[in-house]
């Protein structure tokens, strides 16, 4: 790895950090995505992701935990931009910077899972970044082979999303729909669940080892044209005291879990 001393918010590589952060279409067009803070270096060490280079602040370098991380970053050929602590706070995106940014490539479009007992999700159009992010740890930590992420759902590789998912991103097999057509590709063979408020069936009865798919919608209007001429049964989580809805993390938590209780027997 090689070091490069930065004191201006000018140089070339933390602009294209600046674009990174605020652009989908430049994160896109890069093929890059910025995870910050050591956890997610640790996670993208641990499992071999394949990074473009980092950028430090000079107390994340001098640090113990820094100087542990850089060690076993040092095998990769890769650039390390190194800031003074004050433009590296500039630069970060969180009330407390822990003085790393890793720059990480895009991973490719997944080939298409198995068909087997454990249901897919898919998210129809979900806005929240901090949603997202929570929905896709979740997801990973009750063994989803794949989320699907319809038209118009926020960019699960944004910074809010990635730092929510805490390394989900890193491992889980995101499907990125460019269109409803490939949506309904990518579902054929699965059942869909459409989850809506004190609609269909309470989820605890429904068989979702029987290849199916549950359907996450926006947080505040519900299913979308496009997810209700695709999903073919509707399912709810039963609410008391007159509670309307659940967050949709909170929903996708007590689905996916239930799948997983299910299949597992437990």
């Amino acid at each position: 790895m090689r070091y490069v001393p930065v004191s201006s918010l000018q140089n070339s590589h933390l602009k294209q950090v600046r674009l990174l952060q605020r652009q989908r279409r430049q994160r896109y067009k890069q093929g890059l995505y910025i995870a910050e803070g050591p956890h997610l270096l640790a996670e993208a060490v641990r499992f071999e992701v394949e990074l473009s280079f980092l950028v430090i602040s000079a107390s994340f370098q001098m640090g113990k935990e820094g100087k542990a991380l850089l060690d076993q970053v040092g095998r990769w050929p890769i650039p390390c931009y190194t800031l003074p602590d004050k433009l590296f706070r500039s630069l970060s995106e969180v009330k407390t910077p822990q003085g790393v940014l890793t720059i990480l490539a895009l991973p490719p479009s997944p080939p298409p899972p198995p068909v087997d007992e454990r249901p897919l999700l898919l998210l129809d159009a979900l806005q929240d970044p901090g949603n997202l992010g929570t929905i896709l740890r979740t997801a990973l930590a009750a063994d989803v082979p794949e989320v699907v992420l319809s038209p118009g759902s926020t960019d699960p590789f944004g910074p809010k999303a990635v730092r929510a998912g805490m390394g989900a991103q890193l491992r889980l097999p995101l499907f990125l729909a460019p269109d409803w057509d490939a949506v309904a590709t990518r579902l054929a063979g699965r059942t869909l669940w459409l989850t809506e408020a004190r609609h269909g069936l309470p989820y605890r009865q429904v068989r979702w080892q029987e290849h199916t798919a549950i359907v996450i919608s926006n947080e505040g209007q519900g299913p979308s044209a496009a997810a209700r001429r695709l999903g073919h049964h509707v399912t709810h989580i039963p609410l008391a005291n007159g509670v309307e809805s659940l967050n949709a993390a909170v929903a996708a938590s007590l689905l996916v879990y239930e799948a997983a209780r299910q299949r597992l027997a437990i």
